[in-house]
């Protein structure tokens, strides 16, 4: 099977690394090599994400930056700051790890598709473009946060992670120590509460900047989410070509491939879906085409990673989600409905805690009666530590919660 990959980021990436072998496999990014750079803040649980990487071949020992020991978190209501443990939260070179991923790959620099029609000749193509989406459906409303950060030199007045939540748990602000007097200076909120707030610090500091980096983070999670995937037309008989018969080697696209030398695009979009969102799968079931041999019109499309809502919106964090949910489609590569599926119970837990953050943001929020929602976030966040990389106590949440 002919299969493209369009975004080379973390999914991506780590995609390129997990296709069994067998397929034809090509990737397109719209940065240029030289200018490929890995954003957002580098941080991770180096316990966690070593075993992931080391399904690639990779060492993520190799990439370490800094260790945590303690997390200092300052809630801002002048009762001053306090501690949580961390075991095993660092920081990593993310650029250096997911371009090594792409070492040896075929991949089209410079390239951006944006139609799908300029990947005809594909049976399949992964949209792994993140917070875009390009070549997926466009979603009727989302929950986007924007987000700020820049990588500077100096000194600083803190010597380990440190975290502020802004008020109504909009947001919150960042320092990621990188080690050898770098770090990551960052906020990503809602109202855009850190304007003006980060540059100050550069001047008060005397910070050198070594870059500055914007974007928005999706934080919707995968059961608002939908499509997952698109399914093509029959040129014979004008009805949909189920994704397994595809998928199985039932029906190909054999069309020539159109030139993808493209430029970016996107927009921000930060309205909250509605309550009631459920995900909406491919088109499935009565209507399907029955044709011996389909002749899709197009490729088989289907998201990956934040494209879907692989971002853990109480801390907005997309690494070990996005890589977590690459192996779920490559576990269900023969039934997209099946992975779908698989994503949205894997995320369950992200739809609680995007319900819990709507609530506190919309002014609606009660202890009492978010109190079991509360408890899913606390059990599961005690219950994985390993994955986070630091002590959870129900105590430290209700002083970030009280924000």
């Amino acid at each position: 099977m002919r299969i493209a990959i369009v975004g080379c980021g973390v999914a991506g990436s780590y995609l390129l690394n997990r296709i069994p072998p067998g397929h034809e496999v090509e990737a397109f990014e719209m940065r240029e090599k030289d200018k490929w750079w890995a954003v957002c803040a580098w941080g991770t649980s180096e316990p966690y994400i070593s075993d992931l990487v080391s399904k690639v071949g990779l060492n993520f020992h190799n990439y370490v930056l800094f260790r945590g020991k303690k997390m200092i978190v300052d809630p801002g209501n002048g009762k001053g700051t306090f501690g949580i443990n961390l075991n095993g939260l660092v920081t990593f070179d993310k650029t250096a790890l997911f371009r090594d991923m792409k070492k040896g790959k075929n991949i089209h620099w410079g390239a951006h598709p944006k139609d799908i029609n300029e990947l005809k000749g594909f049976d399949m193509v992964i949209d792994a473009t993140g917070f875009h989406r390009s070549l997926m459906p466009k979603l009727d409303r989302d929950a986007a946060i924007p987000c700020f950060e820049v990588e500077v030199e100096g000194k600083f007045p803190w010597d380990d992670f440190y975290i502020r939540p802004y008020p109504g748990l909009s947001g919150y602000f960042w320092y990621f120590p990188l080690g050898e007097g770098r770090g990551h200076i960052g906020a990503g909120d809602f109202r855009s509460q850190y304007r003006g707030e980060i540059e100050s610090m550069v001047q008060k500091y005397g910070w050198k900047v070594v870059r500055r980096i914007g974007r928005p983070v999706r934080i919707l999670p995968p059961e608002y989410i939908g499509p997952f995937y698109t399914e093509p037309k029959c040129t014979a008989c004008g009805k949909t070509v189920h994704n397994t018969r595809i998928l199985k080697g039932e029906a190909r696209a054999g069309q020539a491939q159109a030139a993808t030398n493209v430029g970016a695009g996107g927009q921000l979009a930060t309205t909250f879906a509605g309550d009631g969102g459920a995900a909406r799968s491919g088109a499935t079931g009565a209507g399907m085409c029955a044709c011996t041999s389909p002749r899709p019109d197009a490729p088989l499309v289907v998201g990956v990673g934040e494209s879907v809502g692989s971002v853990y919106p109480l801390l907005g964090e997309g690494i070990i989600p996005s890589m977590e949910c690459v192996n779920l489609f490559v576990d269900h590569m023969d039934d997209l409905g099946a992975y779908q599926s698989a994503v949205i119970r894997h995320f369950e837990l992200y739809g609680k805690v995007y319900r819990f953050i709507k609530s506190k943001m919309d002014g609606n929020f009660s202890v009492l009666r978010q109190f079991p929602e509360l408890w899913s976030i606390y059990r599961h966040m005690k219950t994985n530590e390993r994955r986070y990389g630091l002590e959870t106590h129900l105590g430290d949440i209700l002083k970030v919660i009280n924000v």
